[in-house]
């Protein structure tokens, strides 16, 4: 502001005029500490010389007018519709920075939802937004040597991402960034600012050429008040040509939405950023439509993940977005990537991993199953072709099972050709997509035996693998076991191989990425027996052994299958000789 006295003479000393300020009450919530008064080294005649046509009209206005009653031609004459358009205001708070202005980058994301309007610039929403963060931003950097204003770029998703632009006088007057981020991080404001959020950058370039739209000369013309004055000819019609309304209507928003914002967030990283691979279990049943990325299940369940883990990153240097690749059972296995700005952003696995296990989000995450690791290749084609519900949907050779018992196939003689169909171990041997959670384990993976007896009656009915009751039961163990095992570093999956009689003896396989990730067999033990499961399973029956062989010897049935149209033809022999 500029303060104007009677003459030189009258003005104070800066000192005695700040104390004035400083220690009257006002209505204003003027922040303590950022009142200050300097000597005026120009004056700001061009603007001053705008707001004086009273002057014009009251020497225009004396009895000599009301007795001739024809003062119209002064008056009108006096057009301030002109001056008002040469008078070069005080750049408004939407004016983009001149070339000769100097300028910082601030990022900040609000903690609230996001609402399309936001996107554009002619919407009431954004409008309505923009001035309260306006506002906001230039009370907070109201004290900072040489700040000018602030101008809102654009809003975009996550919660709401707020870009804008700092403005100060001169290039000299710009603060450092970290001197910036930390004005506005330890300030009170009313914005919601996700904690961690702040970011403050050089700003490399500036969105003037943009706004060189706003000439709203036209709007400024159309404040013709000559018939006002020729009527009244007082100094109040002269004080309605206050055109400083028609001025502040220069929002340069069309021009300014030609900013491309940042990369969605479901664009796969470039070739110039950086990336971790991220993964954990959700404490939720799963779904089979949360294969199929094309399923409403999957959109919803993707869009809530991402936005969580955003809000968790938005404080982390250099991070852009967060990219679901897949949802696969156990409960909800999540894979994702993290996606920093460039490759020196990316912060290490154990830095991310704590982050996401430190903050606090709506997703129901089980302890202990947050992994995060250095990205070795980029997920964009994955994530184009991501579509193995077919592969996970035919790991299910237990109809095979069934001809194990076939007394009454043998006796019907010569079934053989109908044996000989049923060899679908090429079908399970080629299903090796991403590795389903009752899939055999593969050469290169670790593996461990498993036993225990569930306190509960057996039922014939659970020798037989295609059985409702195998299914269920074995559901429910294998969803307790990957829950109680999904904190262990390099845990796979669990597979159940059969049940058998004593009370309910559980025969599983325990699969680890490789076998140097594969635990001791007492320390396994000591996972599942001090965790909590809702499986009754009896005290001291749990035993864990290391298994000698790996592939797919832990599941019988697949030698079974292999074996059977041998031993069927070899029994044919027999009958048939005797």
């Amino acid at each position: 502001m500029t303060l104007v006295f009677d003459k030189q003479t009258s003005v104070p000393s800066s000192s005695s005029a700040q104390a004035i300020l400083t220690n009257s009450p006002t209505s204003l919530g003027i922040i303590p500490g950022t009142i200050s008064f300097d000597v005026a080294t120009t004056t700001p005649a061009a603007a001053v010389t705008t707001t004086t046509p009273a002057a014009a009209v009251t020497t225009t206005t004396p009895a000599a007018a009301v007795t001739t009653t024809t003062p119209a031609a002064a008056v009108t004459t006096t057009t301030p519709a002109a001056a008002v358009t040469t008078t070069t205001p005080a750049v408004a708070s939407t004016d983009p920075p001149s070339s000769s202005e100097g300028t910082l980058g601030l990022r900040f994301s609000l903690h609230q939802p996001f609402n399309s309007n936001l996107s554009n610039r002619s919407s009431s929403e954004f409008k309505t937004l923009s001035a309260n963060v306006v506002t906001n931003v230039n009370k907070v950097y109201a004290g900072t040597p040489g700040f000018n204003r602030s101008i809102v770029n654009s809003f975009r998703n996550g919660s709401v991402v707020t870009d804008m632009t700092l403005v100060f006088d001169k290039q000299s007057s710009v603060p450092s960034s970290s001197t910036a981020q930390t004005i506005l991080t330890n300030s009170s404001t009313s914005l919601n600012i996700l904690p961690g959020s702040i970011r403050v950058d050089v700003a490399t370039t500036t969105p003037a050429a943009a706004v060189t739209t706003t000439t709203p000369a036209a709007a400024v013309t159309t404040t013709t008040p000559a018939a006002a004055v020729t009527t009244t000819t007082p100094a109040a019609a002269v004080t309605t040509t206050t055109p400083a309304a028609a001025v502040t209507t220069t929002t340069p928003a069309a021009a300014v939405t030609t900013t491309t914002p940042a990369v969605a967030s479901t664009d796969p990283p470039s070739s110039s950023e950086g990336i971790l691979s991220l993964r954990f279990s959700l404490h939720q049943p799963f779904n089979s439509n949360l294969s199929n990325r094309s399923s409403s299940e999957f959109k919803t369940l993707s869009a809530n993940v991402v936005t969580n883990v955003n809000k968790a990153y938005a404080g982390t240097p250099g991070f852009n977005r967060s990219i679901v690749n897949s949802f696969r059972n156990g409960s909800v296995v999540t894979d994702m990537t993290l996606v920093f700005d460039k490759q020196s952003s990316v912060p290490s696995s154990s830095s991310a991993q704590t982050i996401l296990t430190n903050s606090s989000t709506s997703l129901n995450i089980l302890p202990g199953s947050i992994r995060v690791d250095v990205a070795t290749t980029t997920p964009a084609a994955a994530v184009t072709t991501t579509t193995p519900a077919a592969a996970v949907t035919t790991t299910t050779p237990a109809a095979a099972v069934t001809t194990t018992t076939p007394a009454a196939a043998v006796t019907t003689t010569t079934p053989a050709a109908a044996v000989t169909t049923t060899t679908p171990a090429a079908a399970v041997t080629t299903t090796t997509p991403a590795v389903a959670s009752t899939d055999p384990p593969s050469s290169s993976e670790g593996i461990l035996s498993l036993r225990f007896s569930l306190n509960q009656t057996f039922n014939s009915d659970l020798s037989n693998p295609s059985s409702s009751a195998f299914k269920t039961l074995s559901t429910n163990v294998v969803t307790n076991v990957n829950t109680v095992f999904a904190g262990t570093a390099g845990f796979r999956r669990s597979i159940v191989n059969s049940f058998r009689s004593g009370s309910v003896v559980t025969d599983m396989t325990l699969v680890f990425d490789k076998q140097s990730s594969v635990p001791s067999s007492s320390s396994a033990q000591t996972i599942l027996t001090n965790s909590s499961t809702s499986l009754n399973i009896l005290p001291g029956s749990i035993s864990v052994g290391s298994s000698t062989t790996s592939g797919s010897a832990p599941r019988p049935t697949a030698f079974t299958l292999a074996a059977l149209p041998l031993s069927l033809a070899l029994l044919m022999v027999q009958l048939l000789a005797s």
